[in-house]
């Protein structure tokens, strides 16, 4: 009996030592942080009317705003007047989020960003693009539902004029539908060729079951004026929606159901 006693206790200890001794598994300290440098961040401003025409005069009225999770000497800075270059300098190594404005009282050009992107060292190139807000070139639209079809219809009247344009379109179940991602499920661009005065714009029921719509269910249309190649658009990353800022300031808002 006492043999055994002992034998237990022996074995009992070596376990313990060898517990003791094993090396730590992947949740163990963590070591230190990696080294810090310092840099900077710079480029050019390039501005485009609603035609997508690259715009070379009066850039120092965009804004740059530097955020991040380091310490900016200098967070707000202009573009230079003549080249639209800027440079943020120094610049620690860390995430940050770059976005540009227009703070012209006129307010032409939308706003554009970049979001939570990585700064190591050296210097960083960032060529910032903002697209012109265009006039309100829609005059009515209209939003019918087809009986008997698999689509609604859209119809789009504008002013015309001798170069190509474009409208978009956002659709939602909410009357508060407009180019905020947070409030369109959807959205269209639709072509305005040169000299068009009217254009059409199918939205088929099969898109509007793929977001969740049941036959029936009201839908919201919002038609905003929009522009050729629109430089401006960036990513919403609370909802991965993009965001549409070079758009005229007030949507025509109609309704129909989904087909």
């Amino acid at each position: 009996m006492r043999k055994n006693a002992l034998q237990s206790v022996l074995t009992v200890v070596t376990v313990l030592l060898m517990a003791s001794c094993a090396k730590e598994g992947p949740n163990g300290a963590t070591g230190p942080a990696g080294p810090g440098y310092t840099g900077s961040i710079s480029g050019h401003i390039k501005l485009y009317d609603k035609y997508g025409s690259q715009v070379l005069t009066n850039m120092n009225h965009i804004l740059l705003q530097l955020t991040g999770n380091e310490a900016i000497t200098t967070p707000n800075i202009y573009a230079d007047s003549t080249t639209g270059s800027y440079i943020f300098t120094p610049i620690l190594t860390g995430s940050y989020t770059l976005v540009a404005s227009d703070t012209s009282l006129a307010g032409v050009y939308a706003a554009t960003a970049f979001n939570n992107f990585s700064f190591v060292s050296g210097t960083l190139d960032m060529d910032v693009r903002l697209s012109a807000r265009p006039d309100s070139f829609i005059n009515t639209f209209a939003a019918f539902l087809n009986l008997g079809s698999s689509d609604d219809s859209l119809v789009i009247s504008v002013t015309p004029d001798t170069r190509p344009r474009r409208c978009i379109l956002f659709v939602s179940n909410s009357p508060y539908v407009n180019n905020i991602t947070a409030n369109y499920i959807l959205k269209y661009i639709v072509p305005v060729p040169a000299n068009a005065t009217t254009i059409a714009q199918m939205v088929p029921r099969q898109d509007l079951n793929d977001v969740g719509y049941t036959s029936g269910t009201k839908i919201y249309y919002a038609a905003y004026s929009y522009v050729v190649g629109d430089v401006s658009v960036y990513e919403d990353q609370s909802t991965g929606r993009n965001v549409y800022n070079a758009v005229n300031t007030n949507a025509i808002v109609d309704t129909t159901y989904v087909p």
